[in-house]
């Protein structure tokens, strides 16, 4: 009974799509994967057009928290999809 409760478990789950915590987006002027944890594989984002961002010079202070054990981060400019305007995010590597 445990094999087949296991197996039905098994079929169901590689049946259910996976999913991505990573999203192709533009960043400075160019097509970024953005991810949410450093565990994730970043996908091969397809060329596409990017829009420079407008100048703008980075804010002296912001309230973003980094990612917890994060060490290598810097604002950036990206595109909010809903929007389609650059917003100033802590992105890291």
């Amino acid at each position: 009974m445990r094999q087949a409760l296991f197996a039905v478990l098994f079929v169901v789950a590689a049946a259910m799509p996976a999913r991505a915590d990573c999203l192709c987006t533009c960043v400075d002027g160019a097509v970024e994967p953005l991810c949410t944890s450093g565990f994730d594989v970043p996908p091969v984002c397809e060329p596409r057009f990017c829009p420079q961002p407008p100048p703008s010079l980075k804010p002296a202070t912001y309230t973003e928290d980094r990612p917890e054990g994060a060490e290598d981060c810097d604002l950036k400019q990206v595109m909010n999809p809903h929007t389609e305007k650059y917003e100033w995010r802590v992105l890291c590597q």
